[in-house]
């Protein structure tokens, strides 16, 4: 919970955060698999301007780096889902959760 009740907040401001230590990994996966795609991708380039590789190989380098470009994009997007921001500039509420407690899509956080 980053936020007190009586707390002024502002759009977009986090209110709450959700477990995240999965998507944490996922992202941490994500970004090493993106690294590894760019390097080949840039070793593959390199050895294009010597005519050292294949159209087929170049382009398949290509495609995997912007496969990995995704995975990365997709791990952040899930990352972000963990938030629970402020869709209005306002003041928080009560809040009748605690950190640990079990919440589904249709539990009140705060008003």
């Amino acid at each position: 919970i980053a936020v007190k009740p009586g707390a002024a907040v502002k759009r977009g401001d986090v209110l709450f955060r959700l477990d995240d230590a999965d998507q944490k990994v996922a992202v941490e996966r994500a970004e090493l698999g993106l690294a590894t795609a760019q390097a080949a991708a840039d070793r593959a380039t390199r050895l294009s301007k010597s005519q050292n590789i294949t159209d087929v190989a170049l382009a398949e380098a290509q495609n995997a780096l912007a496969s990995a470009q995704i995975d990365e994009r997709a791990a952040q997007l899930a990352l972000q889902r963990r938030q629970i921001a402020a869709p209005w500039d306002g003041t928080v509420g009560l809040i009748p959760v605690s950190v640990g407690a079990v919440s589904l899509k249709k539990t009140a956080l705060t008003t």
